[in-house]
């Protein structure tokens, strides 16, 4: 019955069970879970007919139903995006009465575009043991590890066969407990592996398991045996080293790690090349229970990502002050649209030709009931990081739509409105359904829509996000590619990038008249666009200078405060076709 549900193949399923324990599958979709009829030897009075959660939730131990309830209803779509081994505890009373303690381990699949849960259910003692001998341990482990041999599929990560992330937090917090008592220190250490998703787009899944593998080997020969290493989830891995006698020994540690990715990696025949991103919690320093010191080593490890990765960083007061900044700003995001805290400005463009307001760029911005104003340049990262960044662009494009309408019904025609996108919206598959739909509620051609993209955000998906682009381009919306030198600036993506307009990053601008390095950039960049056929943009534009030389070499249209600030659409609605 297990191999014939659900439309799967049997490698998929052998692939993700084991026959040592009860395997069990997990349709979200349809609420179904099939159980091996081997439940029974456990539950007597379990039926292996009635395929439902609920059922299994009956014989759930009290206490565990609510984290054993948000187990089956977490994310699969994540899980598998992370490739991560998928685990949970609980307790259920067996035959005769007994409390019985579980541990369902697996992974999630894809399968005819719906995610799945493969997993099996183990029997297990007391796992929290004494692990007094750290160094011992780890070195069978690390043998285990080399020789290919698992130890316990209930304590290893399924890719890497390092210890997973439950075993880990077991250990970890016992040595802690341990390091409060005798007054010692430790250190917990994240690496993240930097772009990996690079690799996972360029080669497969399947290829970038097993550069985890690889790197798995690599971060064991960088440490000595007292330091347990552990997968986290992704490309993410966790350190931790007991008794510290000497921060410089932790800074030893690191720096050999960064040091050890500078060979390729050698997969399939290819050679990859990678960086890491390393952040450090120190114990008693940074927090003495085990999910402080990993917030902030992870907050750590996001300072050292943007002071541009492969390095390592400490977690530090100042850190800490903005981290918290950083969860109340996220907080508050997530009730800012239904406040009505988020509106949108509207910066004219100016064209070059006859000097009269072509359009406008809508930005967002957030006044917040809490924080006051807050900055485009703090919220918009945090809203992309908390996905935040989808509903906020929709509401953007929508406000775009309506003032569109707007200057329509009032008679204008020349003009255009530009709106950034977000490569999170890209990658969520739903801003060409957003364009369509809006254009059919609104009644509008969608020639006087334009939409923005950065370098660095195609990127992330080339292939993928340019047939985005050219999907909403044949609806006849116009591209424009923003801060253009500030990326990766490869003349050879303007044949292959569906655009219609270039801008120029304001950096080039500040400095255009002062700077002949500027100017030869800025009038080359101009030149070849013209050939190509694209319109220029020049932004940032703050004096009389350099509007009157930007003029001289042919530039189509410049934005900035020379002109107008951005401002409230109340203000601006009358101005298109007008000289300011």
């Amino acid at each position: 019955m297990i191999n014939t549900e659900l439309d799967l193949n049997y490698e998929q399923i052998s692939d993700s069970s084991n026959i040592n324990g009860i395997t069990i599958i997990w349709n979200p979709s349809k609420s179904k879970l099939i159980v091996d009829d081997k439940i029974i030897d456990i539950i007597k009075e379990y039926d292996v007919k009635n395929q439902t959660l609920e059922q299994l939730m009956h014989f759930i131990y009290e206490e565990d139903k609510k984290s054993m309830s948000s187990f089956f209803n977490k994310d699969l779509r994540k899980s598998y995006i992370d490739r991560e081994q998928v685990e949970q505890r609980c307790k259920i009373i067996d035959n005769i009465g007994k409390i019985v303690e579980l541990i369902v381990v697996g992974k999630v699949i894809q399968n005819n575009y719906k995610y799945y849960f493969i997993g099996t259910i183990y029997l297990v003692g007391d796992l929290i043991q004494e692990y007094n001998n750290l160094n011992s341990w780890m070195k069978n482990w690390k043998k285990s590890v080399s020789d290919k041999t698992i130890n316990s599929i209930i304590q290893c990560d399924r890719i890497t066969g390092l210890p997973n992330n439950y075993f880990f937090e077991n250990i970890v917090s016992s040595l802690l407990k341990n390091g409060v008592d005798n007054n010692t220190r430790s250190a917990m250490i994240i690496i993240d592996l930097d772009n990996f998703k690079y690799v996972n787009d360029s080669f497969g899944h399947n290829f970038g398991d097993l550069l985890l593998k690889e790197v798995s080997y690599i971060i064991l020969e960088s440490v000595k045996e007292d330091i347990l290493v552990s997968r986290y989830s992704g490309d993410t891995f966790l350190l931790f080293k007991p008794d510290i006698t000497d921060i410089q020994e932790i800074i030893g540690v690191c720096n050999n790690i960064i040091k050890s990715f500078e060979k390729p990696n050698i997969v399939d025949g290819k050679k990859i090349y990678l960086t890491a991103s390393i952040g450090v919690s120190l114990s008693p320093d940074h927090g003495m229970d085990y999910n402080t010191l990993l917030k902030n080593a992870d907050a750590a490890m996001y300072e050292a990502k943007k002071n541009g990765k492969n390095e390592c960083d400490f977690f530090d007061d100042n850190l800490s002050v903005e981290l918290n900044r950083v969860y109340s700003l996220q907080k508050g995001l997530r009730t800012a649209l239904q406040n009505n805290e988020l509106y949108v400005m509207f910066q004219p463009k100016v064209s070059l030709d006859d000097s009269l307001v072509n359009g406008f760029e809508a930005l967002a911005r957030w006044e917040s009931h809490e924080f006051g104003l807050v900055s485009p340049t703090e919220f918009i990262p945090i809203a992309e990081n908390s996905k935040m960044i989808v509903p906020i662009g929709s509401f953007v494009l929508e406000e775009v739509f309506k003032k569109t309408k707007f200057l329509l019904n009032e008679g204008n025609d020349n003009f255009k409105i530009a709106v950034n996108l977000s490569e999170m919206q890209l990658r969520e598959d739903i801003v060409l359904l957003e364009f369509k739909s809006l254009i059919k509620k609104y009644k509008i051609n969608p020639k006087y829509i334009q939409v923005e993209i950065t370098e660095s955000m195609l990127m992330k998906s080339f292939d993928k996000n340019v047939k985005i682009l050219e999907e909403i381009k044949n609806l006849g919306v116009s591209i424009a590619l923003d801060d253009f030198g500030t990326g990766y600036s490869s003349l050879n993506y303007l044949t292959k990038l569906p655009i219609d307009v270039l801008k120029i990053d304001r950096s080039f601008v500040i400095d255009l008249m002062s700077n002949p390095k500027s100017k030869c950039i800025v009038e080359n960049i101009i030149n070849l666009s013209h050939q190509l056929g694209i319109e220029v943009v020049a932004e940032g534009v703050e004096e009389k200078s350099q509007v009157e030389y930007l003029k001289t070499i042919l530039c189509d249209v410049v934005q900035g405060y020379y002109f107008s600030k951005p401002r409230m659409f109340d203000g601006i609605k009358n101005i298109i076709g007008k000289e300011i």
